[in-house]
């Protein structure tokens, strides 16, 4: 019996889930609200951005392995995915606040 076949976007989420809870898990000082709402956005981050970061990284991991790197590649966009996300927010709001160079 074969096991039953995942989307893409459910494995990117559950590697995103799992690099959201190793970050979290990293932070002791953050309460468990503060822990889940990383797991979460790890998660969200690797559904859309694996796609994009897969292709890019799969040649460095070696050969066809494409399955491989989207493993990785969503691993790591979870564990990176809420600083990203500050980082992404932080750009914005200092660019709308700042003066007109016109």
């Amino acid at each position: 019996m074969q096991p039953p076949i995942l989307p893409d976007w459910l494995l990117n989420l559950i590697a995103g889930l799992i690099g959201g809870t190793v970050r979290a898990a990293s932070k002791p000082a953050e309460t468990w609200a503060e822990r889940v709402v990383t797991a979460l956005v790890g998660g969200a981050v690797a559904v859309y951005l694996t796609p994009v970061v897969a292709p890019l990284i799969q040649p460095y991991i070696g050969g066809s392995a494409t399955d491989a790197a989207a493993g990785f590649c969503g691993f790591l966009l979870g564990m990176s995915g809420l600083s990203s996300a500050e980082l992404a927010i932080r750009i914005i709001r200092r660019k709308l606040s700042a003066p007109d160079k016109d």
